[in-house]
């Protein structure tokens, strides 16, 4: 059962290697799917023992991309460490209330009895 491996690439230059070395590797084009308009990425279906190849060349042709490695789409999955504030932090916070023109009313609604 084969299974797809998908990656986000930042340049369409790396996206291109990435898709020369896997034909070099012996995928064919009928096992590769690119999208080069918007974000750019490319899917592979690839046998579970070939899927971890597929990968490899993925990180090798983002090795050199500065601004591909993470991606905004692994940085996305990352746990975040979130730091709790300290007893005092709330007692030196400052509030700044600004106030605008722009506000918002509920619509009211006339409810019609029907007389039958």
């Amino acid at each position: 059962m084969s299974k797809y491996v998908t990656h986000y690439f930042a340049h369409l230059g790396t996206l291109e290697r990435a898709e020369r070395w896997l034909l070099q590797r012996g995928f064919s084009r009928d096992q590769i799917e690119t999208h080069r308009e918007g974000v750019l990425w490319i899917s592979v279906l690839a046998a579970p023992v070939r899927a971890e190849e597929v990968e490899l060349i993925f990180g090798a042709a983002e090795h050199n991309d500065k601004d591909g490695w993470p991606s905004f789409w692994d940085l996305a999955k990352m746990p975040r460490v979130h730091i709790e504030p300290g007893e005092d932090a709330t007692a030196t916070a400052v509030f700044i209330i600004k106030r605008s023109p722009v506000g918002w009313h509920p619509i009211e609604t006339l409810d019609v009895v029907e007389s039958g």
